[in-house]
C-alpha cells in the first residue's frame, strides 16, 4: 500500500513540475481563523449559488471560505422554503480578528441576503 501511495504522489509531483502553468504558493497563516455558521430560510426559487454569490459580495476581504453543510426540508420549515446551513471562515493574514469584527461582517451578510434575495436567518 505504501508503494502505491508513493507512486501516486510521484506522479502528482511530476505532473506539477511539467505543467506550463505558473504555480503560486501562499505561506501558512500566522493568525487563527474564525468560523461562523448560519442557518438560512430561502424560497425554492433562490439557488444556493445566488446565496453564495451574495455572501462573497457582502463578506469583504476577511471572508476566506464558504461551504454548505446542510440542506433541510421538513416539518419545522414553512412550505415552499428550505433551510440551508452555511459555514463561513474569516481570517486576516495581518492580525487576530476580534469577535466584534466578525459579527459586523456576518450582520452585513445577513442584511444583504434579506434585502436582495428575501433570505431570512433561521434562529
Amino acid at each position: 500500500m505504501a508503494e502505491s501511495y508513493l507512486k501516486e504522489m510521484t506522479g502528482i509531483i511530476d505532473s506539477l513540475l511539467e505543467s506550463k502553468e505558473e504555480l503560486f504558493f501562499r505561506p501558512l497563516p500566522q493568525y487563527p481563523s474564525v468560523d461562523r455558521d448560519l442557518a438560512l430560510l430561502l424560497g425554492l426559487g433562490v439557488s444556493s449559488e445566488d446565496v453564495i454569490s451574495k455572501i462573497v459580495e457582502a463578506g469583504g476581504g476577511l471572508l476566506k471560505e464558504i461551504s454548505i453543510f446542510d440542506v433541510y426540508e421538513g416539518d419545522e420549515i414553512p412550505d415552499q422554503k428550505i433551510s440551508l446551513g452555511i459555514r463561513m471562515r474569516f481570517q486576516s493574514f495581518e492580525r487576530t480578528l476580534t469577535d466584534a469584527e466578525v459579527d459586523i461582517g456576518v450582520e452585513k451578510i445577513v442584511r444583504n441576503l434579506a434585502e436582495d434575495l428575501s433570505v431570512q436567518q433561521r434562529l
